[in-house]
């Protein structure tokens, strides 16, 4: 695969195949630590109706008006939202277990829209 991607150019697939490459070199040193990534960011796809990361790409194209889909900010409002539940401050380091407890949260979140 080129290295050398043209600013602006890193799409959604793109970006899913070199997160893909990444969880197979890293899988002999924390397989755990990326799986999660590539789970939650198929709950994003299917939160948005995308059925794979291609189709995403073009939710994300095509959408119009504000509130466009980006994956962080998708996430990260989620994360809060979750913490916020549990009681927690915002900035709080979480444990293996409350991943664990969020990744549930959020699979449920996306399967009951």
């Amino acid at each position: 695969m080129n290295n050398c991607l043209t600013p602006g150019k890193l799409t959604v697939a793109v970006w899913a195949v070199l997160i893909g490459e990444g969880v197979k070199m890293a899988a002999e040193m924390k397989p755990a630590l990326f799986a999660g990534l590539i789970d939650r960011y198929m709950l994003y796809c299917e939160s948005f109706g995308a059925s794979s990361p291609e189709d995403m790409e073009c939710v994300e194209r095509e959408w119009e008006g504000p509130g466009r889909p980006i994956y962080l900010l998708w996430l990260l409002g989620h994360l809060r939202e979750w913490k916020r539940l549990q009681g927690r401050n915002g900035q709080m380091t979480m444990t293996d277990e409350e991943h664990a407890a969020f990744d549930a949260w959020l699979r449920e979140r996306v399967a009951n829209g």
